[in-house]
């Protein structure tokens, strides 16, 4: 089925806390540079391309396994950003129990705003996109829109990492039984509400509806049911929520 908004996608978010202490440290770092020589003027917009990029090591903190880190991200960045030594810190659900021990990352992979907003962590990276001319169209269409519908004010808190797959399944009894032809590709979330209608319905002394809208859809409208200004119950006057309503 072709969907144009994406739902549940997992994410990097960058962590407020820890991009906070970096900006921190390297103006420390330039400020002591500048005082032992004054005539020395870095700029990243005219430094030589010529040289070597600076060594750096980077914590990521994922709910995967070790070898599913090295699999999935750590060989990767091995092959594409040499300089980068990427580290594996393990996402255990406990991660305000992990920063009072000191662990802390650089990233964290997750999708749960609400939560890293109740602790503080949550950053709107559209700034450092901008500043580093990150390219939004290398994703599909509709994939960084949802990310925004996601956000609490409609900016982007994180990127995805990959689009998990869906499929739907259809019992072809059902479809015989109503006498209704079997989905074809491609289909619309409009068409598949309507061809759901018409297999809703008794047949044999058994009722049946043809498709139950879910969270999924509710989150494709961009539909929340709270004010992010005021966390305030938002259902009247809720366009997106009204259009989901009436998919029913």
């Amino acid at each position: 089925m072709k969907k144009r908004y994406f739902g549940f996608i997992l994410i990097l978010v960058v962590l407020f806390l820890v991009v906070s202490c970096s900006e921190n440290d390297n103006k420390e770092k330039d400020a002591n540079s500048n005082e032992d020589n004054n005539d020395v003027v870095m700029n990243d917009n005219h430094a030589d391309e010529s040289e070597e990029p600076e060594e750096a090591t980077v914590s990521l903190m994922v709910h995967w396994d070790e070898e599913t880190f090295e699999r999935t991200f750590n060989q990767h960045v091995k092959k594409a950003l040499p300089h980068i030594t990427l580290t594996y810190i393990h996402n255990d659900g406990q991660i305000e129990e992990n920063f009072a021990k000191g662990i802390v990352p650089d990233i964290v992979m997750g999708s749960n705003f609400s939560y890293f907003k109740e602790i503080g962590l949550l950053r709107d990276q559209m700034p450092l996109i901008e500043k580093h001319g990150f390219d939004l169209d290398l994703y599909e269409e509709g994939v960084i829109e949802t990310l925004k519908n996601a956000s609490i004010e409609g900016e982007i808190n994180a990127l995805p990492v990959f689009r998990p797959g869906y499929v739907m399944a259809y019992n072809k009894d059902i479809f015989d039984a109503f006498g209704v032809p079997y989905p074809e590709d491609h289909l619309t979330w409009d068409e598949a509400i309507e061809l759901g209608r018409q297999l809703s319905g008794e047949r044999d002394g058994r009722k049946y509806h043809g498709l139950w809208p879910s969270r999924d859809q509710l989150s494709q409208v961009g539909a929340t049911i709270l004010d992010p200004a005021t966390d305030e119950p938002n259902i009247l006057d809720n366009d997106e929520l009204r259009i989901f309503l009436e998919r029913q």
